[in-house]
Formats: C-alpha cells, structure tokens, sequence
C-alpha cells in the first residue's frame, strides 16, 4: 500500500512526525520502539529501507502532499534531544516544498472532530495506523468520506505557512534549550 496510488496524498498525524518528513535519527528511533514493542527487530533493515523508499518518492515534484501535524507532535520525544531539533529543522525546511503542504494543529484548536487515530488518505481507500504500529485498510466508500470530512475538520483549524513555520520554529527553541 504505497503513496504512488494517489495523486495527492493526504496525512493525519497527532503524536508524531509522519514518516515521511522523518530525519534518519528520528525514524530509527520511532521503528527501533515499534518493532522493539511487537518483538519484530529482525525486519528493522527493511522496515527503513521501506521509509526511505517512500521518503525519496516526497521529492517527486508531480505528487502532492498535504500534512497535517498536532502541535503535540513537535514536542513527543522520540528521539535524543539534539536530533529532536534536528528534526524540527528538517519539517521547517519541507514545508518549503513547491508540492508540500504542512498545517501544523494548536493545541488550543477546536475542530468538529479529533481522530483518534493516524490516517493516510488516498482517494479511493484510507490507510488508518494503529496503537503497535499496525496498518487497516479502509475501503469502503462511506468509511473514506467520513475520513475525508475528519480530515477537513482538522484542515480548516491548521495554521500554515510562516504560521505553522513559527509554531515549528517554538518546538525547536525548546529542544535547543533541552540539549543546552
């Protein structure tokens, strides 16, 4: 289940950078804990060469991509402190991107709905991550618009731009002043 099925794809995350925009220290640390938590370590190699396949696919200029990240993402810890910043940097420097869009949610927002879970929108289906790190595919027309919906709630309270770009800019400043 790749983005390539999708001309423009279309990601929820609340806790964590999605795994597209991930620097190479933040990603190991995330798929080091997932696997370590299934008791899967052995698929680690693959597991990143996946993510770095699907991450040099975000420079292909004819795809877009829409991201909206929870501000509570941009302080979770996932990694050591210094690469948190690093990190940070890095989503700062994306959200440049001439096919990228990045909404980063306030905490004070108030959207009609809050997913509960991650989601990977695609036209015709949903790709919805859970707790473990687990992938549903959801297909059901009824079930991708109401994600779809879920979706633009959350969209129409983002801040973009040299918005989003300064709540981004905050997070980093307090993981510079962690690593001090």
């Amino acid at each position: 289940m790749r983005n390539e099925e999708s001309g423009h794809l279309r990601v929820y995350e609340h806790k964590f950078i999605p795994s597209l925009l991930q620097t190479d220290a933040y990603a190991r640390a995330h798929v080091t804990k997932i696997l370590s938590w299934r008791g899967a370590m052995g698929s680690f190699e693959t597991a990143i060469s996946e993510l770095e396949s699907l991450q040099r696919q975000l420079r292909e200029n004819w795809r877009r991509y829409t991201f909206l990240v929870d501000e509570l993402a941009l302080y979770t810890k996932v990694c050591a402190t210094g690469d948190m910043a690093a990190q940070l940097a890095h989503l700062e420097y994306v959200a440049t991107l001439p096919n990228v869009e990045l909404g980063v949610v306030p905490s004070d927002a108030e959207p009609a709905v809050w997913p509960s879970a991650s989601f990977w929108l695609h036209e015709t289906h949903v790709r919805v991550d859970a707790l473990t790190g687990e992938r549903q595919r959801v297909v059901d027309p009824r079930q991708v618009a109401e994600y779809h919906r879920a979706f633009h709630a959350v969209a129409v309270c983002a801040a973009y731009g040299a918005t989003a770009r300064g709540l981004i800019v905050m997070a980093a400043e307090y993981w510079d002043q962690l690593s001090g």
